[in-house]
């Protein structure tokens, strides 16, 4: 399945439907989201990466949390949800997770749809100051 993308601008939400796909192609479907007129920043992010045969390796991930990192300002506040079934793939995935967590973007990885989109739809506490 190639990588594609669906807005729901009324949602808040951006769907990336992702099988075995590269970086490049990932950080090209990213940009295109951001050129989208449908598209605000503090969207959340929905990635189904169910299709997926292979796991990303770790610079992959790693690429992914630099360029969520140094694109703040066009991904505002927005959660990540990211959904993945086999078991290496998920693995990654909470490393993603990880990692995002010491850069501050609230990311998580699930197994099911449903539990992403609960997660997504919950508000987040407010923070101390």
């Amino acid at each position: 399945m190639p990588l594609s993308y669906e807005i729901d601008a009324e949602a808040r939400l951006v769907v990336l439907a992702c099988g075995n796909t590269s970086l490049e192609r990932w950080r090209d479907v990213m940009m295109a989201v951001f050129a989208d007129a449908r598209y605000q920043p503090g969207f959340s992010v929905f990635v189904d990466c169910r299709s997926a045969t292979l796991a990303p390796s770790t610079n992959e991930v790693q690429g992914v949390i630099g360029f969520i990192r140094s694109h703040r300002a066009m991904l505002g506040q927005g959660r990540w949800a990211v959904i993945v079934e086999q078991p290496a793939g998920y693995g990654m995935a909470r490393m993603a997770e990880a990692i995002a967590g010491v850069s501050s973007i609230e990311l998580r990885a699930f197994r099911t749809p449903d539990e992403a989109h609960a997660w997504l739809a919950r508000v987040p506490a407010p923070e101390s100051a």
